[in-house]
């Protein structure tokens, strides 16, 4: 994974399963080498980081999808790298200086109360004053046949029914934000993408238009659907 705005590199290398290794390099251009920034003993298949828009103009830096409430955070170097493990139950938070985790790894099967695993591609939205409490989205399968109480009650919490096995949903610092199951039960492939509303208006009665919709891949062996929710 690359980040083009602050000249770095960042590398996961599954040696198995259970062992494997993340790098990260400081490139400084021309015909100097990468500087090792670290290295840590994590496997991961997939990361995302909070990402700078150059065609954004009224904020220093943003995210790729807004969020609900316009999330945005002053440019800085430190950020972080939020990694899905090869279980694909756990995700990983660490330092984009240091490769440091702590206190950011987060089961997410013990969050709802049943084995699930993520599905899809993780989209970070940005905390506006930490990065260590980004907001990730994601979609999630639930794997165990019979929902658990505490995942039945989280899902009367979230106004979903507890026999739907796929979800969209948003990880917050302090636990589930929301989820939103999918349609036909189909489950979430691919990158999640942030699209702006063109019938919002800044400053005007939008007749409740929300300002930016999520939209989301989903489908199975035969059949696939697009939709996108706010």
């Amino acid at each position: 994974m690359c980040t083009e705005e602050i000249d770095r590199v960042y590398i996961s290398v599954p040696v198995s399963a259970d062992a494997g290794r993340v790098y990260g390099f400081q490139e400084k251009g021309g015909d100097t080498m990468p500087t090792l920034m670290f290295q840590r003993p994590i496997s991961l298949v997939k990361m995302a980081m909070f990402s700078q828009s150059k065609n954004e103009t009224e904020i220093d830096r943003t995210i790729i999808y807004r969020g609900r409430k316009g999330l945005s955070r002053k440019k800085s170097k430190k950020s972080m790298i939020w990694g899905l493990q090869g279980n694909k139950e756990v995700i990983v938070g660490f330092d984009s200086m240091n490769g440091a985790t702590e206190p950011t790894i987060r089961n997410v099967s013990e969050l709802v109360g049943n084995r699930v695993f993520i599905t899809s591609e993780v989209m970070v939205v940005g905390n506006s004053t930490n990065s260590s409490k980004d907001s990730l989205i994601f979609g999630m399968k639930r794997q165990t046949p019979i929902p658990s109480q505490v995942y039945s009650d989280l899902c009367d919490k979230h106004g979903v029914e507890n026999n739907a096995t796929n979800f969209l949903v948003q990880l917050s610092s302090a636990g589930i934000a929301w989820m939103v199951s999918t349609p036909y039960d189909f489950e979430i492939r691919g990158q999640i993408a942030g699209v702006r509303n063109t019938f919002y208006s800044q400053g005007s009665n939008n007749f409740g238009r929300p300002k930016d919709l999520m939209a989301a891949v989903a489908g199975n062996a035969t059949r696939s659907a697009i939709f996108a929710v706010w």
